[in-house]
């Protein structure tokens, strides 16, 4: 969100023609309450950093790929496979679970652009929480995969899944991390 002078905030990540509830905010008599417009925007919504920022603690970088600071970002091989937050949003946008960054991000774009009324009529048996999300998640997705880790946006090697064969995925790390856990008990209560 961007605030301009006026006490006018502007929220890229909801669609316009939505109206934030300012009333349950509590400031001294001596504050305004700033006015939130949302704006709608996919690019706004998560923008990508500024160079400045990318290039942070950069000459310290002893590795071919630093994409974000010093950090070692190893070159994409093989196939990813997305889930949670990624699988949910791909699934809302009807997306296959070998659909490309760029089909997530005209979805996403096309979404973000889109009134709130009429997504409120066409999506009406998503409760409004979770329809609010949508525009600055997939925004996220693309700006993370696409401009943070430098996937490319037509490539197919990434899958959004929650699970593999009957076993959901969520469940399954959850296991592997309370059994991990558990030996890690034992080992330092010998």
């Amino acid at each position: 969100a961007t605030s301009g002078g006026d006490g006018v905030v502007v929220d890229p990540c909801t669609s316009s023609g939505y109206a934030h509830d300012m009333g349950s905010l509590s400031l001294s008599p001596c504050r305004y309450l700033p006015s939130l417009h949302a704006k709608g925007n996919f690019s706004e919504s998560v923008e990508p950093p500024r160079p400045s920022q990318v290039c942070e603690g950069k000459e310290e970088c002893s590795y071919q790929r630093c994409h974000i600071g010093n950090t070692f970002v190893p070159e994409f091989r093989g196939r990813l496979l997305a889930t949670e937050n990624f699988f949910y949003t791909s699934k809302f946008f009807g997306l296959f679970s070998k659909a490309f960054i760029s089909d997530l991000m005209l979805t996403g774009e096309k979404f973000c652009g889109e009134d709130w009324s009429k997504l409120q009529k066409k999506y009406h048996t998503i409760e409004k929480e979770d329809l609010l999300k949508y525009c600055f998640s997939s925004a996220y997705i693309v700006a993370f995969l696409h401009d943070s880790l430098g996937i490319a946006l037509g490539d197919g090697r990434i899958g959004f899944m929650n699970q593999v064969g009957d076993i959901p995925l969520d469940w399954a790390l959850g296991a592997f991390i309370m059994q991990n856990m558990s030996d890690l008990d034992r080992e330092h209560s010998d």
